[in-house]
């Protein structure tokens, strides 16, 4: 069983067992070694944490990354009795979904568009009667006849 490979899933889940321990958010240790006790892959996924985690060494804070406030932590609302970490990946993935939406918010006119420039590129585009036309930064060119 030691040679076998960690399924992801479990790994994943010991490494959450491992950091909620680690960083003193278990108040009660009895629902983790039920985990562990649960299957054999368990323990050995909890132990390759910790080896992992000592194997980091000391891990220092960054200067960058400021200090938590002296503030009591505020409850969070649990959605049907799941931990709202689980839902964190799909909050993170709608965010940055709406910032690409919002930074390319004229998508229908870009995709009409015969000639188009992103912010800051300049580009002169030579039409079919000999003039030519400028296209200024973050600019489309739609031509009328088609």
């Amino acid at each position: 069983m030691a040679d076998s490979p960690i399924p992801k899933e479990i790994a994943d889940e010991a490494a959450r067992w491992f950091a909620d321990r680690d960083s003193g958010l278990l108040d009660d240790e009895s629902p983790l070694h039920a985990w562990l006790d649960a299957d054999p892959r368990h323990a050995q996924a909890f132990a390759e944490m910790e080896v992992i985690w000592s194997d980091l060494g000391d891990v220092t804070r960054s200067p960058a990354i400021p200090t938590p406030l002296a503030t009591p932590p505020i409850a969070l609302p649990m959605a049907r009795g799941a931990p709202l970490r689980r839902w964190a990946p799909m909050a993170l993935a709608a965010s940055l979904a709406l910032a690409i939406v919002g930074q390319v918010n004229d998508w229908p006119t870009r995709w009409q568009a015969d000639a188009m420039t992103e912010t800051g590129e300049q580009r002169t585009i030579a039409m079919p009667d000999g003039s030519h036309i400028l296209l200024n930064t973050d600019s489309v060119l739609i031509s009328t006849e088609k």
